[in-house]
């Protein structure tokens, strides 16, 4: 679940439980529960990070009920638990209706071989609601879509940016798979992962999955070109380590193929078109 708690939880800690009492979380005085509420539903995910299925169910109500279980937590592994389920619990408010954004706010619990235990009491997650193609978004490229409907989330984003949206590849090195997501916003965040780093070896981890997390920015228009500007990191059984600060890698738009490419052949398709490599 990193791509959705990992970096909500460094602003609050992580404070490990030895009990699993669930602490007197009060529930929102003025959750919205709009008619027509688009967040209202069952929805899934993969972990850019890690692969594992995420499953999202927020219900009707008065207080917006929300249940967020991810098959395998990065989060319990920094607890000490290991690679382990985790869930959010919790309720959300509509905080906005142009576009629909909904703060979730719950307690984490991991879940070892002897039940249940609290992890992080009060975590708030941020989740936007994207009209046109009828998703959910967290950061504005990790991709929530309903229950039964995967395909959503292969769609391009409504934008004039070419660059926006979820890219993926197979290194041309090693075979492994790589993902990139390139966000909406003036400073287009960016986080790439590759299932199996290279360079990892080299920095004496073994062959882990690696993350460039980062920003862009666009350059000239025939062909759009993206320079991104971002660190290393190795992510190896005890957690991320960083390699690598303030590396730079480039893409290429080629509009007539809608793919990027890094050296005019390496090859990036939009999630769910490989096709377009071929």
């Amino acid at each position: 679940m990193r791509a959705v708690l990992q970096f909500s939880l460094v602003a609050v800690g992580i404070t490990a439980c030895d009990d699993a009492t669930r602490p007197s979380l009060q529930a929102p005085p003025l959750a919205v529960v709009a008619s027509g509420n688009p967040f209202i539903g069952s929805w899934e995910n993969t972990d850019p990070l890690d692969g594992s299925h995420q499953h999202l169910a927020v219900s009707n109500g008065p207080t917006l009920p929300v249940r967020l279980r991810d098959d395998g937590g990065t989060i319990c592994i920094g607890a000490g638990l290991g690679f382990v389920p985790v869930t959010l619990e919790g309720f959300g408010v509509v905080t906005s209706g142009d576009p629909f954004r909904l703060a979730v706010t719950g307690d984490v619990y991991c879940y070892p071989g002897g039940g249940r235990q609290l992890v992080a009491e009060n975590v708030t997650l941020p989740f936007s609601y994207d009209a046109a193609r009828d998703v959910l978004t967290t950061d504005g490229s990790d991709c929530w879509y309903r229950s039964g409907r995967p395909g959503s989330c292969s769609a391009a984003p409504v934008t004039s940016n070419p660059f926006i949206g979820s890219w993926e590849n197979t290194d041309p090195l090693d075979g492994s798979h790589q993902h990139l997501t390139v966000s909406d916003g003036p400073t287009m965040p960016v986080r790439l992962r590759d299932d199996g780093g290279t360079i990892c070896i080299g920095a004496g981890l073994g062959f882990v999955p690696a993350t460039v997390e980062g920003f862009g920015v666009v350059t000239g228009d025939a062909p759009f070109r993206l320079t991104v500007t971002g660190d290393v990191y190795c992510h190896p059984v005890g957690g991320p380590q960083l390699i690598v600060e303030d590396i730079v890698l480039p893409f290429t738009y080629d509009a007539a193929r809608d793919i990027l490419t890094t050296d005019g052949s390496d090859c990036w398709y939009r999630s769910g078109k490989p096709e377009t490599c071929a």
